[in-house]
């Protein structure tokens, strides 16, 4: 081939591709780290539960950690979309959005998952900020506030009992077309539940800090934080493209050593992992670099 090619390309510049980029970079692969600057986690000012940088931005640590990768030789960074790839026999290709193709002995898909959101007013520009997926991540900055829980009543009242610390009242919302009789439900003797049944119509906030739900009816009910479990969906089309397998649940499968269903093709970070956190995406970006590198010297010393 004409253009040179990398040892790894890696998709996604968050924790996991970062963290893979890292791995490979201290044995010396020439890495490519492409990535279009929109990260899931945009919306939210802090990271927490993760160790050595609670409290510190999302954006403060992904600098830090780019300013440490530049300073190794091997580690290249694109800021740019791909929006074609394909595992050939021998190495894997890329097409950025220029056209250009980039070549690469193994691919590296770490590009996330994006969180489905409902059409209701005020809802996107809450979430990662008052309106949050994960409590291990957000819950204790909000404790003994007021919480709502937005989603099916069975699965509300499973989140409901594991917030118990952090609330003492939490009011289940289940956005319900039909108006149905509110009701009460203890789950335990020190833990009330307001289990109610409206459609929402907006979320009333100010710059992202929820004040309350406004229902179609015209009721309102106060909240500083909802916690709304969402559907996702894997971000973009590539590990389709490639022919990747995927879980039940919608992840792309990955075997012990991060590997996809299709040769020179590895994924991690949420795209691949159940457990939504940032310790958790660096964890098996780590493990996919060890893992991509070792693959790397057993091939070349058949050779």
């Amino acid at each position: 081939m004409k253009n040179s090619i990398y040892d790894t390309i890696i998709i996604g510049g968050s924790y996991a591709g970062l963290s893979a980029g890292l791995a490979l970079a201290r044995f010396r692969r020439s890495v490519l780290i492409i990535d279009d600057g929109n990260p899931c986690n945009k919306n939210s000012k802090e990271s927490h539960n993760f160790v050595a940088h609670d409290g510190e931005s999302s954006s403060s640590i992904i600098k830090t950690v780019k300013s440490q990768l530049l300073q190794y030789e091997t580690v290249h960074f694109l800021q740019d979309t791909v929006g074609e790839a394909r595992a050939l026999p021998n190495y894997c290709t890329v097409v950025l959005r220029n056209g250009k193709l980039v070549y690469g002995k193994k691919l590296l898909l770490a590009c996330g998952i994006q969180d489905l959101l409902p059409p209701i007013n005020g809802f996107g520009a809450c979430w990662g900020i008052s309106i949050i997926d994960c409590p291990y991540c957000h819950g204790y900055e909000f404790r003994n506030k007021k919480a709502v829980i937005l989603g099916p009543a069975k699965k509300a009242k499973k989140i409901a009992a594991l917030l118990k610390p952090l609330h003492t009242e939490i009011a289940l919302i289940e956005p319900s077309p039909a108006l149905k009789q509110e009701e009460e439900t203890n789950i335990s003797d020190d833990l009330q539940v307001n289990n109610t049944y409206n459609a929402i119509n907006s979320i009333q906030h100010k710059n992202g800090m929820v004040h309350a739900i406004l229902f179609h009816n015209g009721e309102s009910k106060p909240a500083d934080l909802i916690y709304a479990p969402r559907p996702f969906k894997l971000s973009g089309d590539l590990h389709a493209q490639l022919g990747c397998k995927e879980t039940k649940h919608g992840y792309i499968r990955v075997n012990k050593k991060q590997q996809t269903s299709v040769r020179h093709v590895y994924a991690c970070g949420d795209n691949s992992n159940l457990l939504r956190s940032i310790s958790s995406a660096v964890y098996s970006g780590t493990k996919a670099g060890m893992m991509i590198n070792s693959t790397l010297a057993v091939e070349s010393h058949h050779k």
